[in-house]
């Protein structure tokens, strides 16, 4: 009789994986609707990276059921905040940092696109009649808060800040190594195990483009081919 194994999956490296290469394709279109269109659909895999991983850092922590759907109710930051405050004695998400406020105002985009309502688009003119729509950005990111303005340079920002709000809960917060981030947010078991993981082989390529990128992954054990 066959047997039957049973892996859980987490989508945490679909998420990472599939923004860089949208980012990616989105240069070799540079200059057209479709770059537009790879950029905004990189940024969306990535506003919602934050509440995968903060999901996933819940689901480390093996809590009864009913604390459980208590606590999934928290907002992403919040989620973070529980997993610090649950796992370590004395230690906690200041909201005045940048990067919980810069994760927080990406929270806020990915929930205005979710939630859509009608946006006034405001034009400007010049001496010569031509007309231009003003580009809102939000205070602290400068990106723009109508996703139809979502350029490249937009999901790039959106993926420096959102990986670097990561490497800092994960690296200085928790004192993390990269197995055991990569034991959190990749294991295949129902809850993480330490030392039970997946580990992705990234296109080799990606490695020069995330440096000029200024994307760093080095939080979370990976390889590449």
């Amino acid at each position: 009789m066959d047997t039957i194994r049973e892996d859980f999956e987490r989508s945490f490296w679909m998420l990472v994986e599939d923004s860089l290469l949208l980012i990616e394709a989105s240069e070799l279109h540079s200059n057209t609707e479709l770059a537009n269109s790879l950029a905004r659909a990189a940024l969306l895999n990535t506003l919602v990276l934050p509440e995968v991983v903060a999901n996933c850092c819940i689901d480390d922590l093996r809590l009864e059921n009913s604390v459980y759907k208590e606590v999934d109710r928290l907002s992403v930051v919040a989620k973070f905040d529980f997993y610090l405050r649950t796992k370590f004695r004395n230690k906690s998400l200041s909201r005045g940092d940048r990067h919980v406020q810069s994760i927080g105002e990406l929270k806020k985009l990915r929930d205005d696109y979710v939630h859509p309502k009608s946006r006034r688009v405001r034009w400007a003119g010049d001496p010569d009649g031509q007309q231009t729509a003003e580009r809102p950005l939000t205070p602290i990111l400068g990106i723009a808060k109508n996703p139809r303005d979502w350029w490249h340079e937009d999901a790039l920002l959106a993926m420096r800040v959102t990986h670097g709000f990561l490497a800092h809960f994960f690296k200085e917060r928790c004192r993390y190594g990269r197995a055991a981030v990569a034991s959190i947010v990749a294991c295949e078991c129902e809850a993480p195990v330490r030392g039970d993981y997946y580990v992705p082989y990234l296109p080799r390529r990606l490695k020069s483009n995330l440096e000029i990128w200024g994307i760093s992954l080095n939080y979370v054990k990976h390889g590449w081919l």
